[in-house]
């Protein structure tokens, strides 16, 4: 039986956190996740939220602008781009594509992503795509 199931049931009984806890023998933080859809889709909004502020606030730190054109104006249109393509640590997602540097920090976290984005220049959607154009 899926954990999920197991705390629904449980919570549908009358029983605490705690007390779930102690049957279960799992977290407390396990439990408010499971206890019902409304925790889960709370908790999503703020993951999401922060990998946003996490990108917001390394395009900030690595000049936010485009370092051949200066373009500066909208900060999705910025992209981390490897200086150096042979250096680049290869993350991997089903179906064998490679993962961009922004998607590192949902997937292996903000510590995979900060090293990858150290070897990387931002670029602007226009220059990006000239520089992998030719």
């Amino acid at each position: 039986m899926s954990t999920r199931i197991e705390v629904e049931a449980l919570r549908q009984d009358g029983k605490s956190y705690n007390q779930i806890c102690a049957e279960l023998g799992i977290s407390k933080s396990c439990v408010y996740w499971h206890a019902n859809e409304k925790n889960r889709e709370y908790a999503r909004s703020k993951r999401r939220e922060n990998r946003a502020k996490f990108v917001v606030e390394q395009k900030a730190l690595a000049g936010g602008k485009c370092c051949r054109c200066g373009y500066a104006k909208c900060l999705a249109a910025l992209h981390f781009h490897h200086k150096d393509p042979s250096a680049k640590t290869r993350y991997y997602k089903r179906g064998g594509e490679g993962m961009g540097v922004t998607n590192l920090s949902r997937s292996k976290g903000q510590k995979y992503a900060k090293i990858e984005i150290e070897k990387c220049e931002l670029l602007c959607a226009n220059c990006h795509a000239e520089e992998h154009w030719g």
